[in-house]
């Protein structure tokens, strides 16, 4: 049923549960108390227990007991169904005659304030997630923005350290093609000759003169001593152009067009003196570059040291630029959880999550509302018989009044068993409108083995008192379930 609507009256219950008892009103005033099972196993040295009459009056409390504490139990979440539904306040109506349940109404009004008060902190712990991812989304678009900052910083100012170096490069490129050009331009004119007079053309790799010749020096020019021959080389007087004499080496194969040689190799040596001179000398380990290659390295050095300190002063590019990538990422990541954070389904899947719990002190006001029940279920039990062992081991009760729609029948067994003894406490319901009742010469009690309650010895009669509403409120539930 749905207990967020108002209950309905106990006229409604009654007509069910009296429609379930109804049959003959006439039962034997005697009855017994069937021990057979119990026998079977123990030795009954004592039963002690009384009989005790339940009227309609009494079967209507306890079904007023039964659906006051299905609607007690099920107030909190009730309540908080009701306030997620956006339904305001349920209405209960508890149906337990003579008792006050003015002071759970109180209960009932704490529960739904705390239902708002629940779904509000929900909403802010919420709002707090937000809050706290919108401050991160904040904090890295601060950090992406530096970092775009430094690193536009870094290339501006590493292109300018980049223009010398790129300047000195190109002068360094041109003139290694300038040399490269010289070097190879008397190959292809001494081949022809070469080729001319049948001799074997200079080899592509290492054949060219250009690599491998050398010099002395004429400083006084032509007007110094002159150039002498040699056995074995070629040897190319410069006095005029260059203050030398130039020697090329291993020459003997093209002896026979020296003469003719001499005047390509000077023009060439003159030409790639020229260019080889800015370019100058790369360094080896024992002496420092010069020329174009001296630029070269320094412009190299200027750069890394300018490279180095815009590093420091604005960062590492690649670092920078991992920045920038990770906060965007991180951004993007923040924004669409803010997003899902936002959505009513969100709201509504943590709502569901949720679940109210009555306090302390409310507990203890329900608490004390079941126990007025008990105790005026209690009240209504009457004492009309008690039991009497009898020498079978079984038990007698007499003089039943009539007008009572059931007979509860309690107490306790002292038992013996192996030469140990215990005890156990029992109860059974027996229903006078059954018709089969009416129809017996005796009112039939039953106690079995599993009925019995060896756990704990019950001494008091509030325990015993217990244990009897209890059974009573059992049997109503089993006939309402059928």
């Amino acid at each position: 049923m749905d207990q967020r609507i108002k209950r309905g009256g106990m006229a409604a219950i009654m007509a069910s549960v009296l429609g379930l008892t109804a049959g003959c009103s006439d039962y034997p005033d005697e009855g017994e108390l069937n021990t057979q099972d119990v026998r079977r196993n123990f030795q009954i040295i004592e039963i002690t227990g009384d009989v005790y009459g339940v009227t309609e009056d009494t079967i209507e409390a306890g079904q007023a007991y039964i659906a006051d504490s299905d609607t007690l139990d099920d107030l909190p979440s009730d309540i908080w169904a009701a306030h997620l539904a956006d339904e305001g306040i349920p209405e209960f109506d508890l149906q337990y005659p003579n008792v006050d349940g003015s002071a759970v109404s109180g209960v009932i009004d704490r529960l739904a304030e705390m239902a708002q008060e629940q779904e509000q902190s929900v909403r802010d712990r919420v709002d707090e997630q937000i809050a706290e991812l919108q401050a991160n989304i904040d904090h890295n678009r601060e950090v992406v923005a530096e970092s775009k900052k430094n690193l536009e910083a870094f290339n501006e100012a590493d292109e300018v350290a980049a223009a010398e170096l790129k300047t000195v490069r190109e002068k360094l490129t041109k003139a290694e093609k300038a040399y490269n050009e010289a070097f190879n331009a008397p190959m292809a004119e001494i081949n022809a000759l070469l080729e001319a007079n049948g001799i074997a053309k200079l080899h592509p790799e290492y054949g060219n003169p250009l690599a491998d010749y050398y010099w002395v020096d004429r400083e006084q020019g032509v007007d110094g001593p002159g150039c002498d021959n040699r056995l074995f080389d070629i040897v190319v007087d410069a006095r005029k152009e260059l203050k030398k004499c130039l020697i090329f080496r291993k020459s003997t194969n093209y002896e026979a067009v020296w003469d003719e040689m001499r005047p390509i190799l000077l023009d060439a040596t003159v030409k790639f003196e020229k260019v080889a001179e800015p370019l100058g000398q790369k360094r080896k380990f024992f002496t420092a570059p010069t020329g174009l290659y001296a630029e070269m390295e320094q412009a190299e050095a200027v750069y890394k040291q300018a490279r180095s300190a815009a590093m420091s002063k604005y960062g590492q590019p690649s670092q920078l630029e991992y920045s920038v990538k990770r906060g965007e990422r991180l951004i993007e990541q923040e924004q669409e959880r803010i997003e899902s954070l936002r959505a009513d389904s969100h709201i509504d899947r943590l709502l569901n999550q949720q679940y109210l719990q009555v306090d302390a002190n409310d507990r203890q006001v329900i608490r004390d509302y079941f126990n007025s029940m008990a105790a005026d279920l209690q009240s209504q039990l009457e004492e009309v018989s008690s039991l009497e062992l009898t020498k079978d081991e079984s038990a007698t009760f007499s003089d039943i009044p009539s007008g009572y729609q059931g007979l509860l029948v309690s107490g306790e067994m002292l038992l013996s068993r192996g030469g140990g003894r215990n005890s156990g406490v029992f109860t059974d319901y027996v229903d006078l409108t059954d018709e089969a009742v009416a129809d017996a010469d005796v009112i039939e009690a039953t106690v079995s083995r599993r009925g019995l309650n060896h756990r704990v010895r019950y001494s008091s009669e509030e325990d015993m008192r217990n244990i009897r509403v209890q059974a009573l409120l059992n049997y109503l539930k089993d006939m309402n379930n059928g």
